[in-house]
């Protein structure tokens, strides 16, 4: 083989691996950054399925954009009655807590604001819609492993302000909210 041939060829080899190489590395960088997204959404949401947390970092979802879609029907089912009860507002700074929000925070000051007042109504069919468009995307596991927290955590908010030993806890309005909200994810 000539040298000018062996030349060639190791140059090509080299560009060859530089290629793979920087190929490689890329991989590696998405795949750091995907184990970090899913890291932030597991601390965010306490969610610790792999599998679900990987549907939702493919889907581009944050823990702040899931914060707030989770705090939404949170917030609905607390002003249903058209009040906020001292409790109702301690779950729902409990949750936000949970979620990664800190006090000063964007998220946080958005949440104080509609503490003090009830969020426009839109913002509920915002929700909803929202759902309907992730859970087309969602594995039946994740729709049902979103869907119990979710409801879940509404349920508390309304079953917060309580009644008299537990009769007649949760209100007419918030049983419908809670129906709303229960009825917003497809059912395995």
């Amino acid at each position: 083989m000539t040298d000018s041939l062996h030349t060639s060829q190791q140059d090509l080899n080299e560009k060859f691996f530089a290629e793979l190489d920087k190929q490689l590395l890329s991989d590696l960088r998405h795949d750091l950054e995907h184990a970090d997204e899913a890291k932030a959404l597991a601390v965010a949401t306490g969610i610790v399925d792999t599998k679900v947390l990987d549907e939702l970092v493919a889907l581009h979802v944050t823990p702040e954009t899931l914060a707030a879609f989770r705090m939404i029907p949170l917030l609905a089912v607390a002003w249903s009655d058209r009040k906020l009860d001292r409790e109702e507002r301690d779950i729902l700074l409990d949750a936000a807590s949970r979620r990664g929000m800190q006090p000063g925070s964007p998220s946080y000051r958005m949440l104080d604001e509609w503490m003090e007042r009830p969020p426009a109504p839109q913002l509920m069919t915002a929700w909803l819609d929202y759902v309907e468009e992730i859970c087309d995307s969602l594995s039946p596991t994740a729709i049902s492993v979103l869907r119990s927290e979710v409801v879940g955590q509404a349920e508390m908010v309304a079953q917060a302000a309580g009644g008299i030993f537990g009769i007649g806890s949760v209100s007419k309005e918030e049983k419908d909210v809670l129906k709303t909200i229960r009825d917003a994810f497809p059912s395995n």
